[in-house]
């Protein structure tokens, strides 16, 4: 059996808002420019309130995504997420759906009060539609997510069943490569980007970089072998090699000691180079869904 699908799932994972622009009416505005080139939008909601929603989903959706491995599965808005994470997540959105209530309910604490200084403050662009019921505006919030198998229906007729295997088959050759590339050019990219702030300038001088250009690697290395479905031992011993190059060292200690500095990032280019040969020389797996 092919390995990514037996190591990992197909996860959606979406949110859902009260929409916060609604269009203007340009006939109450004067100007010298031709109306028909132009737009007006109006913004509904402006207190922390609703904002805070829209952090919540964007954190949330960014955590995700440092677990799923997001390649083209030929199945909208789905990502692969490992078996092996999968408690984890699962647990993650069920608070975070208890959460996110918590800040639904504190927007719709204020959402009159906002309807009533946009009553003030758009003047003739208010509309009284624009603000429905909090009971109708409380359902505009949700938060969705589900796991989907991989496989043809099994009440096709036969030969129906062997096309749509087929078909399945070539889609999942295709990601089984596209999900290795995918961790190869993230070890690839975060490794090399370290690795140049590490160096210093054409004048000799330091460059500045955030505590992110470690943690990040960092993550990514903690969450590797969990992430690792094609069960890519080239990588692996790379990662292995990165993981041991860092350990222990923060990134208060690369900015103070530079000679630490300059053996971290060429062990990190040495790390690059391997992993830039392991794309370059891509393998092109096959499996058979009948297995």
């Amino acid at each position: 059996m092919n390995s990514v699908v037996n190591n990992s799932v197909l996860m959606r994972l979406s949110f859902s808002r009260a929409g916060n622009i609604r269009k203007g009416d340009l006939g109450k505005v004067t100007c010298d420019a031709d109306k028909a080139r132009l737009k007006l939008g109006k913004v509904l909601f402006v207190g922390p309130e609703y904002a805070a929603v829209g952090s919540f989903d964007n954190a949330l959706t960014s955590w995700v995504n440092l677990r799923a491995i997001n390649v083209d599965t030929g199945f909208r808005g789905v990502c692969i997420m490992p078996r092996d994470l999968l408690s984890s997540v699962d647990v993650k959105l069920e608070r975070a759906l208890l959460d996110r209530s918590e800040l639904v309910e504190s927007f719709l604490s204020v959402y009159e009060s906002e309807r009533d200084q946009a009553r003030d403050r758009l003047n003739g662009q208010f509309r009284e539609s624009d603000y429905p019921p909090v009971s109708e505006v409380r359902e505009k919030f949700a938060m969705r997510w589900s796991y989907l198998s991989l496989g043809v229906a099994d009440n096709l007729p036969a030969d129906m069943a062997e096309r749509e295997r087929a078909k399945l088959q070539e889609r999942f050759e295709q990601v089984q490569n596209d999900v290795q590339t995918a961790l190869r050019v993230g070890l690839s990219d975060l490794v090399g980007h370290l690795a140049d702030k590490l160096k210093p300038n054409e004048n000799g001088k330091k460059k500045v970089f955030r505590d992110t250009s470690v943690g990040n690697l960092v993550e990514f290395l903690e969450l590797f072998s969990a992430r690792n479905i094609t069960n890519d031992s080239e990588l692996a011993k790379l990662a292995a090699q990165a993981e041991r190059l860092i350990e222990g060292v923060s990134p208060d200690a690369l900015r103070g000691r530079p000679s630490l500095a300059a053996s971290v990032s060429e062990g990190l280019e040495d790390i690059k180079k391997g992993v830039s040969d392991l794309i370059a020389v891509q393998p092109s797996r096959k499996f058979n869904l009948g297995d």
